[in-house]
């Protein structure tokens, strides 16, 4: 969940209502037809699922069009087997380029995620932003 700066109040910002788009979700690869980037959506009958067995981490991308204050990510495990996201790291940016990972005493924090009823809420705690950066 995240605030968006235009109204200021708390709201999903579309991946499971499908307001963020298909073309607006990428990821370092998939596992086959049934598992692609595009599947990533709360509640959906498929899930997203990495190709990759060996190298750098898999990572999944959500481009949300606009700037937002993000405060929350829900991730949810597969629906159909005992698998889910166990870690995350969490990198923001205005673009690709500028992607950086949330800090924490100088490293890049990594978040917890459980198996608690299938779906698992990470809260994110960030310093106020100001604008413009």
């Amino acid at each position: 969940m995240g605030t968006n700066e235009k109204c200021n109040s708390p709201a999903a910002l579309g991946l499971e209502s499908k307001k963020i788009q298909n073309r607006q979700i990428t990821a370092s690869s998939y596992y086959d037809a049934d598992h692609r980037p595009e599947e990533a959506r709360l509640n959906n009958v498929e899930c997203w699922a990495s190709g990759d067995s060996e190298g750098p981490a898999p990572w999944l991308q959500v481009d949300l069009k606009e700037t937002y204050i993000i405060t929350g990510i829900q991730v949810q495990g597969s629906p159909g087997a005992n698998e889910w996201v166990k870690e995350l790291q969490v990198q923001t940016g205005e673009t690709e380029a500028s992607l950086a990972f949330i800090q924490e005493n100088g490293s890049p924090k990594v978040r917890k995620a459980t198996n608690l009823g299938i779906m698992s809420t990470v809260s994110l705690k960030r310093g106020p932003r100001k604008r413009g950066t």
